[in-house]
């Protein structure tokens, strides 16, 4: 059995590491259904982008935020498209935005009375 210079995961010397191995220090493995494996697709960047920018603004992601992560290479997605399309990254998340808007909600307790309330829903198409 070897053990690291930091007296850190320990490895036998069939390549077995033991469970308080770090993750970063073991093996990839391809096989494994946890392995993220990403390749370039052919595509409209633009589209992609429009739809990933979309569903973040319908999860409560402000376009500011969007943008500032657009500039923030962690980001790895949303980086790639500010790359790839420039200013016109910008353009895409506020035309998403006037859109689609942003989906936010504020939550709050209440001193433990309940209050009724009406809920109507109505439908937006005509379905005979």
């Amino acid at each position: 059995m070897t053990i690291n210079s930091q007296n850190g995961p320990r490895q036998s010397d069939d390549g077995v590491f033991s469970a308080n191995h770090a993750r970063a220090d073991r093996p990839q493995e391809p096989d494994h259904p946890m392995y993220l494996d990403g390749d370039v697709v052919p595509g409209d960047v633009s589209l992609m982008v429009r739809c990933m920018v979309e569903e973040m603004l319908q999860i409560g992601v402000s376009p500011e935020d969007l943008i500032s992560m657009s500039r923030d290479s962690n980001y790895q997605a949303l980086y790639a498209g500010r790359q790839e399309l420039g200013s016109k990254f910008d353009e895409l998340v506020n035309d998403a935005y006037r859109r689609v808007g942003r989906f936010k909600f504020q939550t709050s307790e209440q001193d433990g009375t309940t209050q009724s309330a009406t809920l109507t829903v109505n439908s937006t198409s005509n379905h005979d």
